[in-house]
């Protein structure tokens, strides 16, 4: 804000020619605020509910004859049955969503010993023997998730 005042010359010290001045004051400086940034509005923020949903699925069969692990052995999936009892002709595959459990005589065996693909379960060398009728089952579980927003 500026205020400007007007000043006339004292009459008595009056001198010829004098004329009315014209005096502005202005008011000091001040500092500028920084100016807030202005904040983007932000969007409500939605929940989300994550449902894990596992799929298990279980392979049998017995040892047709002894097994000498010595070389290693290759168990095909034609092999095995389901839970219900029907032949198989792949494995489930699942890759990184899930993993296999492989029980040789209803003990859970190291996954290091054995690998797994769509046709083939190979057990690694380990210089035991398998005996004859002895059950080989392969658990598959896989994930899936359900995703819902709110």
């Amino acid at each position: 804000m500026m205020e400007v005042f007007r000043l006339k010359c004292a009459p008595m010290k009056r001198k010829k020619g004098c004329n009315a001045k014209v005096v502005i004051v202005c008011p000091p400086k001040r500092k500028k605020r920084a100016k807030k940034k202005a904040r983007p509005r932000q969007k409500r923020k939605r929940k989300l509910h994550v449902t894990i949903i596992p799929s298990i699925q279980r392979y049998f069969t017995l040892a047709e004859a002894d097994i000498a692990l010595t070389t290693g052995k290759t168990l095909y999936a034609s092999q095995f049955v389901n839970d219900a009892g029907e032949a198989i002709s792949r494995f489930a595959e699942h890759g990184r969503s899930g993993y296999y459990n492989l029980y040789i005589n209803s003990t859970l065996q190291s996954s290091q010993l054995y690998t797994i693909d769509a046709n083939t379960l190979v057990i690694f060398p380990t210089g035991q023997i398998i005996k004859e009728n002895t059950p080989i089952i392969l658990e598959s579980v896989a994930f899936a998730a359900e995703i819902n927003r709110s």
